[in-house]
Parts: C-alpha cells; sequence; structure tokens
C-alpha cells in the first residue's frame, strides 16, 4: 500500500457510524495487542483551545527531552499532521504500513469504523511501535463517546474552554455540553479545567466529585506583548492572539500535575516549549496585512473578536463557513469586527454555498461581498488594508498553501 492508497481508503471511510460508542473499536484493538493499555496520555477535550493546548503541552514535554505522540485534528495542510512525534509528523510509508495493518485486520473481522477510529487506531499502534513515553490525545469530539476515551486513565484529563458547538450531537446548552467533555474524567484520576463560565465551572466540579477526581483549576492570566503573564511570572509564547493567555495558563496547570506524576520538566524547558510551539492559523500572521484564525465556533468567534480589538486598520474577513457550525452565531458574533466581508466557499460537501452565507452574513448586519472562488477572494484580500481569514480551518489551510505556493 502507498501512501495516497492509504489516504484514499482512510478518507473513504464514514464520518460517523452507528449506533454511537466504541464497542467496535475496542474489539479491533484487542485483535491489534491493545496499544493503548502500553502508553501514558495526557487526555484535552473542549470547545476551543484544544489544539494550541496539545501544541505547548507536547513542545513542553519534547523540549524536556520525552518522546511525545501528538494526536490531533483536523489538519491545516497535510493529513500527516494529525500523528506527530514531536515536531516530525508521520512520514507517508508508516502511514501506509500501519493503515494496511489496521484494515487488514479490521476488514478480516468483520469490523466497522468511523473514519476518526481508524486514524486512532492506527496512530495508537504508531505510538506504542515508537516507544513514546507520552502521548498528548486530542478528543475528536466531545468526550464520552469520543474514539480517543477508549483509554482507561490517563496522567491528567484537561478540560479546556466550553461553548456551543456540534449542539446537534452533544446537547443545546453550555452544561449538556460540558457533561459530555468530561465524560473523559477517570475515577480518582487528576483534571485541570479552564476557567470557563460558572455554568460549565459548577458540571465540571459536580463530575470530578462523581468520579472522586482531584480538580484544577487554571489560575489568572493576561496577555504581554511577547506572551502571556500567569501568577506574576511573565512567558514568552510563539502563538499569538489574547485568547492564548488562557489555553497557556492551563498548560502551566497540567505541567504541574506531570510534575507531581514523576515528569521532569525543567523551568528551561517549559520556557522554550512556550516559545518554540507552532500551530498554524491560531491568530497566525502570514503576511503583514493578512491574519488566519480558525475561528469556526461562537466561542473561537469570541476570542478572534477580542483578539481584534488591538488592531487600529481597517478590516476585512473573508469567511467560508461548514452548514453544520452554529452559522448564525458567528455572524453576529463578528459583525462588529470588519468593515466588510468576502463571502467565499469551499469545494466540499460541507460548507454552505457562498450565495446561502451570504444571505446570512447580510441578515446580521454586514458589508458583504461575494466571491465563490476562493483564490479570487484571497486575490482581494491582499489589497485590503487589513485581512483576516476565517470561518473554517479548511479555509485557513487553503489560505496557508495559497500564499505559501505563491510566494
Amino acid at each position: 500500500m502507498t501512501e495516497n492508497q492509504a489516504l484514499d481508503y482512510i478518507l473513504s471511510l464514514p464520518k460517523l457510524t452507528y449506533p454511537l460508542g466504541n464497542g467496535q473499536l475496542m474489539e479491533l484493538l484487542s485483535l491489534l495487542g491493545n496499544p493503548q493499555k502500553d502508553l501514558k496520555f495526557i487526555h484535552i477535550a473542549g470547545t476551543n483551545g484544544k489544539g494550541s493546548a496539545a501544541a505547548m503541552l507536547g513542545s513542553i514535554l519534547t523540549d524536556s527531552g520525552y518522546k511525545t505522540g501528538v494526536f490531533t485534528s483536523p489538519y491545516i495542510i497535510s493529513f500527516n499532521e494529525r500523528i506527530r512525534i514531536g515536531k516530525e509528523n508521520i512520514s507517508g510509508e508508516r502511514l501506509a504500513y500501519f493503515t494496511a495493518l489496521v484494515s487488514e485486520t479490521m476488514n478480516s473481522n468483520n469490523i466497522r469504523l468511523s473514519q476518526f477510529a481508524f486514524i486512532l487506531a492506527l496512530a495508537l499502534l504508531y505510538y506504542k511501535d515508537e516507544q513514546c513515553d507520552a502521548v498528548v490525545l486530542e478528543v475528536g469530539l466531545g468526550g464520552r463517546l469520543d474514539a480517543t476515551n477508549i483509554i482507561d486513565e490517563s496522567l491528567v484529563s484537561v478540560i479546556m474552554s466550553i461553548s456551543l458547538d456540534h449542539t446537534e450531537l452533544l446537547g443545546n446548552t453550555v452544561a449538556e455540553i460540558a457533561k459530555e467533555k468530561c465524560g473523559i474524567i477517570k475515577p480518582n484520576g487528576a483534571v485541570v479545567a479552564y476557567k470557563s463560565s460558572p455554568e460549565a465551572m459548577e458540571v465540571i466540579e459536580n463530575c470530578c466529585k462523581e468520579q472522586n477526581a482531584t480538580l484544577y483549576i487554571a489560575g489568572e492570566s493576561h496577555s504581554t506583548p511577547d506572551g502571556f503573564c500567569s501568577n506574576n511570572t511573565e512567558y514568552s509564547l510563539s502563538l499569538k492572539g489574547d485568547y492564548q493567555a488562557g489555553n497557556a495558563a492551563t498548560v502551566l496547570e497540567a505541567v504541574k500535575v506531570l510534575r507531581l506524576k514523576g515528569f521532569e520538566i525543567p523551568e528551561q524547558a517549559l520556557r522554550s516549549g512556550f516559545r518554540n510551539c507552532t500551530h498554524r492559523a491560531r491568530f497566525e500572521r502570514i503576511r503583514e496585512n493578512i491574519i488566519v484564525d480558525g475561528a469556526h465556533n461562537e466561542g473561537g468567534a469570541k476570542a478572534l473578536a477580542e483578539a481584534l480589538k488591538g488592531i487600529d486598520k481597517r478590516k476585512t474577513a473573508v469567511i467560508a463557513m461548514m452548514e453544520d457550525k452554529a452559522v448564525d452565531d458567528v455572524l453576529l458574533t463578528l459583525k462588529d469586527s470588519f468593515e466588510r466581508v468576502i463571502i467565499t466557499e469551499l469545494d466540499m460537501p460541507r460548507c454552505m454555498k457562498a450565495d446561502m452565507l451570504s444571505e446570512k452574513a447580510q441578515s446580521a448586519g454586514m458589508n458583504v461581498l461575494t466571491e465563490p472562488c476562493t483564490e479570487k477572494a484571497f486575490e482581494l484580500a491582499e489589497r485590503e488594508e487589513f485581512a483576516v481569514i476565517c470561518g473554517s480551518i479548511y479555509l485557513t489551510g487553503k489560505a496557508l498553501e495559497y500564499w505559501e505556493d505563491e510566494k
């Protein structure tokens, strides 16, 4: 099997399989020797900030000398980004090898898996084969029924910021969604929580009590020109955007727990891990006048709107969105942040057509220009005083490819 054949196979798998649950995945992993039982995990759930926290923790542990697996989604440019060790993506050769191994076992035993569960299974085999010291494991969707929740225990369960997203599957209130996210909390485990809304925190506290888990809450923090400040200590941070201060403070608390669990994380490695970590499309400046940000739900949109307040320029957005997102909420949240928006679309089944998204943006009170062709939308953005590409992580990936290829 080649890398391209592996990717074609993975992308042919269904997004969801019914009934929801991990019974089939557990059966497959048992046939594969239960690789998850030989690994140590930092398990991360939440609506926003999961990827940033995973990037920071992966960088800090790597700089501390640990062989660290990092499992995240979605990817920005290359699928292989989803399965990393340190800063290195899984190679095409290794991806093909483990895809062949997992698919053969799955098909010969009449097991059906979702695309995400399949990717997780091959990643776990890879991390075990590479003898990783720890794996930073980002939840795909929710927590309780997520494929990553097949692990029996974790070094620490990290609950990042919680807001409304995937309401059709997770619930219609912040409390209901928080309950699903808290499904990753293990009996007698350690839990680190981003300081979310009182509604979410009440659920987190109650879930910890039910599981007899110890709860650590991230301290107060604020952004600085070079990074963030927490507990009167300043740190340089490569990830930009004021909202990263809260994410970084949560990571600091997780590091405290890891140290209690016996991980040696020197102060120098902690600081270099923050300073050198990479996580694409999070308030990332790719040109003097262009930023890409993966804001695609209400929480992400609020964080972006807050971060943009410090930029005193005429601002334009290029926006595309997936149909299954809270489109109206995102547009209303961003409507006062931009003088105009350029609405575009991606050649993807889930992407909302530009005409429909334009109608919604106009209804939200935005000054709208419709340009269905993403490349032409990006050309228009280059002429603006200041432009932000947002609304979809897939759109930001397209933007990064466009400007990096072009220049």
